[in-house]
């Protein structure tokens, strides 16, 4: 055999013996180590990655899906939903408002005295006998006639067109009292009652009436174009004591201003035993006092103790033992003594009684039913407001 490749049996050369079971030292490690540079400590991550556990975002079925709202999003749903039905309902409220306002329905007046009319006609139940309207009929007067008659309420709130039952005064009058013009139109209707009253007015007051002096009627009725020219001189000079045109109520003719003219050529107001007498006496003719004094509140114009207005012998004579004005009675009538409440009765200093109630106009139809007694004498007037005042006469006690 070779010398040189003789070995011993089962032997490897020098150069290739390793101990059992172990590999080149270069790559040899600690059993379950892993090298150095990516070696951490059990149960951490490198430091560019690592979170606190409750900050890692969820993962798979824990990611936010678009398209859904969470907690807060329909909180804040919820919330503007709620602003918005809170603005509607404000909005209704106030369209509300407005529409009642419009339609009239408050109305207690400090300077009109009333409301607008109701939102439907009034419905009258049959009235039994012995009721005491028990047999009354009925009669069709236009809505358009609220604005006539001796008891239209006319203000700074609401106006008027001129009169047209006017006649000339100074054809018409006695001998008792002079005019300002022989062109003095006026209201045909209250010329008896004003002929009859200045005549006793004058021969009631001989101490101041017969040594030469005269009631004189200084003014009636007035046409709208008259009207706005005092009115413009009024507030030229700084004054606010004129109506304005429209709304003053020489317009009616039924109204008038008296003065004293005496024997020297002036025109001074009623003296004190003068401006008494009439004024305790007016009602028994049908006349008030419009503007007095303690009224000014309401009339919303200063006091005129010269000015007196007609408005009928039952209403004057309530009113003036009342001590009201226009204002108040047109009010008290409507909401105390309407056709279906018990009527308001007046007797006069003559003995002769009176039924008065109120009937709202219309607002279904261009016309509204009046209910009257079909035999006894009835008037009806318009209020210049929202509806008729009836006045029954019966015959003296």
């Amino acid at each position: 055999a070779n010398a040189t490749g003789a070995r011993p049996a089962g032997a490897r050369p020098a150069q290739s013996a390793k101990p059992a079971g172990a590999r080149p030292a270069q790559s040899a490690k600690p059993a379950g180590a892993r090298p150095a540079q990516s070696a951490k400590p059990a149960g951490t991550r490198s430091a560019q990655s690592t979170k606190p556990a409750s900050t890692r975002p969820p993962q798979n079925g824990g990611k936010k899906k678009k398209g859904k709202l969470g907690k807060d999003g329909i909180l804040a749903l919820i919330m503007l939903f709620l602003v918005v039905v809170l603005a509607a309902v404000i909005i209704i409220c106030c369209v509300k408002a407005i529409a009642d306002t419009v339609g009239g329905t408050t109305g207690t007046s400090g300077t009109t005295g009333t409301t607008g009319p109701a939102k439907t006609d009034m419905v009258y139940a049959t009235p039994n006998e012995g009721d005491w309207n028990y047999g009354y009929v009925t009669a069709e007067k236009n809505n358009t006639d609220v604005k006539k008659g001796n008891l239209i309420l006319v203000n700074n709130s609401h106006d008027t067109t001129e009169a047209g039952d006017l006649v000339n005064l100074y054809t018409n009058k006695n001998s008792s009292y002079s005019l300002s013009g022989s062109d003095f139109p006026i209201s045909e209707t209250i010329i008896p009652h004003l002929n009859a009253m200045l005549a006793a007015m004058k021969a009631e007051n001989g101490a101041t009436l017969s040594s030469g002096d005269k009631i004189l009627i200084s003014s009636g009725f007035r046409t709208i174009e008259r009207q706005t020219t005092l009115y413009n001189e009024a507030i030229a000079q700084g004054k606010n004591t004129v109506a304005k045109p429209g709304h003053s109520e020489h317009h009616t003719g039924l109204t008038f201003d008296i003065k004293i003219y005496t024997s020297t050529g002036a025109t001074v107001d009623l003296r004190a035993s003068e401006q008494k007498w009439l004024e305790e006496n007016c009602a028994k003719y049908g006349f008030i006092l419009r503007y007095p004094a303690d009224k000014i509140g309401i009339t919303q114009i200063s006091e005129e103790s010269w000015h007196f207005r007609y408005v009928g012998i039952a209403h004057a004579t309530y009113i003036t033992e009342n001590n009201l004005c226009l204002e108040e009675y047109v009010t008290l009538i409507r909401d105390q003594y309407s056709y279906e409440k018990t009527p308001l009765s007046v007797t006069d200093a003559n003995g002769t009684s009176y039924t008065i109630y109120y009937i709202p106009a219309s607002v279904e139809k261009d016309v509204t039913t009046i209910y009257h007694p079909e035999a006894t004498s009835y008037e009806i007037s318009g209020n210049n407001v929202d509806g008729f005042i009836i006045t029954v006469t019966h015959a003296s006690n």
